[in-house]
């Protein structure tokens, strides 16, 4: 299965990647920055600091949370986590650096490591979260850029590969190392 989100940010189709056929499509969204599927929902991160879970199937509409920032960036981990960030002090009222963790419910989980400037990307990496962007200090620890951060603790772990500019996207092969 397939998700698309139009370069105009408003909707996101859902297409069968052997046929093509659409199989569901979401009007409910706009200005989306990103979008993660994982434990049979879609979620989606809007500009407006929206972040709105859907059923992948059939596109009903599950729980809506609003960060105090926008530009917001998803990924789902598989095990009923779905890890968000943006340039945010908070996520339904719950103070939060820019980065947080939401369970398959939509509550706020306690994971809450804090970067110092905005996070542009993430990605599940096994028992870590890669996360990359424009902040220089993970919870304090000097991190140029691009880091990793244990999806239990929060607690961020000794790589750093030290980027020299801006990390746009991040993405990991779960099957190199």
């Amino acid at each position: 299965l397939l998700y698309t989100v139009s370069e105009s940010g408003h909707g996101v189709v859902g297409c069968d990647l052997s046929t093509g056929d659409h199989f569901v499509e979401i009007a409910q969204v706009a200005g989306v920055n990103g979008i993660s599927v994982g434990d049979g929902s879609l979620y989606v991160a809007q500009g407006n600091g929206e972040v709105k879970a859907f059923d992948a199937t059939t596109g009903a509409p599950g729980w809506v949370l609003q960060s105090n920032g926008g530009g917001g960036r998803i990924s789902a981990s598989g095990s009923n986590v779905m890890y968000y960030s943006s340039a945010m002090s908070s996520i339904d009222v719950q103070q939060r650096g820019n980065l947080a963790a939401i369970d398959g419910t939509g509550a706020i989980t306690q994971w809450a490591p804090t970067a110092d400037g905005t996070v542009r990307s993430l990605a599940v990496d096994g028992n870590g979260i890669v996360v990359g962007g424009e902040c220089t200090n993970i919870d304090g620890t000097a991190r140029s850029r691009l880091a990793r951060i244990d999806r239990t603790s929060g607690v961020l772990d000794s790589w750093d590969p030290n980027a020299n500019g801006t990390v746009l996207a991040v993405e990991v092969d779960s099957g190199v190392t």
